[in-house]
């Protein structure tokens, strides 16, 4: 996201990088002029637009100053680190022979130093803010500047030895790799930057709005939550996701901007998994306290937290997949201080996967597809119901249905406003299940085994509250028959079943718009 606002770490920056350039005027090598006479002119005027756009941007936007730890503050002390190089650079210049060759000398083999360095550090700098104004200002300055000072030193080096051509090759593949991830998480940060103004900054212009993402302290951890809405005043609504472990944070703004007109949205990185995890890494490494208990308990302090923030007394709970045991959990047995559930891929029973594997099994023999990997799983399943049997079957029943939508998201998780180098660490160990499922499950045991003995059922059927379901017609996740077959036993103040057509397991990622009208007509039939 980006934020209007001064920055003290921009001001501190451009002291840094004009001081020894106020003091080398003073001390120009001798025959520097020679040079500067026969300068390219396209290459200057990138240079000087370059300058002006990198200063303006530097000090204009807060999100460059320190902020709550996290490990993108790896980047920024990668991008300080360069700052005092650059530093460096220019003390060995002048306490050394005032020449063409000591100005143009290298630091730690980075050639032409005083050009690249802060170039570097103030591309490092974007990457650190999100800033893609930034980040297109550095590019521009590094193309004139850069450009500018490699072509002096071409012609100091005119008479020198030729250099190794392989050597040569080497560097200008490794810079055209530079370059093309950096035009790749430019135009990636182009894009989180466009919807932030797009959409979620109109939020924060509003008076009483809300649009805050923190972490508080729930149950001996630092706990990550976002909070978006329009007006306080307006009802409480907790949203709950799946998985297990299956943070959806920074891409539920995706239907909650459909929302905050009559809500204030909370969305919650819960203990063991996202931004939580990785903020606890330390203090939890193995998700020990990560159980389904612990889980409610944390609820629990979280709204207490929400309750006395917002001067309420009731939450409306909205709960997906995993999320929805957990929320259905909570209702039945917190009506006093929950106005209405809504259970999203309601979550029923652990034997609801035997008749996904049928389906997908019957809906693959009619089109003749190769279903032996399936069925493997399932029998191995069949053998031993162990949650990391459960997993595999389940992802290998989610391969015939992709197309239905599961798990289909329209618009990638790193190009939402509020996506963070948190939330990448954690999606890098969600990509290592890839490689090794086990210690990817392992990470969240209790909740998996929980998840793989427990049916909904259990909780009992009696809601003192009004409940209500949303599916998507073609979940084989949580299937829509089995989700109808609890909306029957269950007694409720009132009860609604909505079902999304062409939509799988997670409608809200699949169709936000339509989601987000379906929940809010949920509510107004319920309330």
């Amino acid at each position: 996201m980006i934020h209007f606002g001064f920055s003290y770490v921009g001001l501190v920056y451009l002291i840094m990088l004009f001081l020894p350039n106020i003091i080398w005027i003073k001390n120009k090598p001798a025959d520097y002029d020679v040079y500067s006479k026969n300068e390219n002119k396209i290459l200057l005027s990138f240079e000087r637009f370059g300058e002006v756009s990198v200063c303006a941007i530097s000090l204009i936007f807060s999100d460059f100053n320190l902020r709550t730890w996290s490990y993108s503050y790896i980047i920024f002390f990668l991008s300080f680190l360069l700052m005092i190089l650059y530093e460096i650079s220019w003390i060995q210049y002048f306490i050394g022979e005032k020449t063409m060759e000591n100005f143009y000398s290298s630091i730690l083999g980075i050639p032409i130093a005083k050009a690249v360095l802060p170039v570097m550090a103030f591309l490092l700098l974007g990457f650190y803010a999100g800033n893609s104004f930034l980040l297109i200002s550095t590019i521009i300055l590094g193309i004139g500047h850069i450009g500018i000072h490699y072509v002096h030193k071409k012609e100091l080096l005119r008479k020198a030895k030729k250099r190794n051509d392989g050597l040569k090759i080497l560097k200008i593949f490794l810079f055209a790799l530079f370059l093309l991830a950096v035009t790749f998480i430019t135009v990636i940060d182009g894009i989180r930057n466009y919807n932030y103004i797009s959409k979620s900054s109109k939020l924060v212009s509003k008076k009483g709005a809300f649009d805050e993402q923190l972490y508080v302290d729930i149950g001996g951890e630092k706990q990550f939550i976002s909070i978006r809405g329009k007006n306080t005043d307006n009802p409480l609504l907790l949203w709950l996701h799946g998985g297990p472990a299956y943070p959806d944070t920074a891409t539920t703004n995706r239907f909650s901007d459909y929302l905050v007109d009559e809500y204030t949205v909370v969305s919650w990185d819960q203990r063991g998994c996202g931004r939580t995890y990785i903020k606890n890494k330390n203090l939890d490494p193995k998700n020990v306290t990560a159980s389904f208990d612990r889980a409610q308990r944390d609820i629990y302090e979280l709204l207490e937290y929400l309750f006395k923030k917002f001067d309420k007394d009731e939450v409306i709970i909205v709960g997906h997949s995993y999320g929805s045991l957990l929320g259905a959990c909570y209702a039945l047995n917190n009506p006093d201080t929950v106005s209405a559930y809504v259970g999203v891929g309601q979550y029923v029973s652990p034997k609801a996967l035997i008749y996904s594997y049928k389906k997908a099994l019957n809906k693959a023999s009619k089109k003749n597809q190769d279903t032996s990997y399936m069925e493997n799983c399932y029998k191995k399943y069949e053998k031993d119901d162990s949650y990391i049997n459960m997993v595999n079957l389940e992802n290998s029943i989610s391969r015939f249905y992709l197309k239905n939508g599961d798990f289909k998201l329209k618009s990638p998780a790193f190009t939402s406003a509020y996506y963070g180098f948190d939330d990448l660490l954690w999606n890098s160990i969600e990509c290592s299940s890839i490689f090794d499922m086990n210690s990817y499950v392992d990470l969240n045991k209790q909740l998996f085994e929980y998840l793989a003995e427990t049916d909904v059922r259990d909780y009992g059927t009696q809601y003192n509250i009004p409940v209500g379901f949303i599916s998507g017609e073609n979940d084989y996740i949580c299937p829509l028959a089995y989700v109808k077959d609890y909306y029957k036993k269950i007694d409720a103040v009132d009860k609604k079943l909505e079902i999304m057509k062409k939509c799988g397991h997670s409608p809200q990622e699949e169709s936000p718009r339509h989601f987000s009208i379906v929940l809010k007509e949920v509510l107004e039939s319920l309330q």
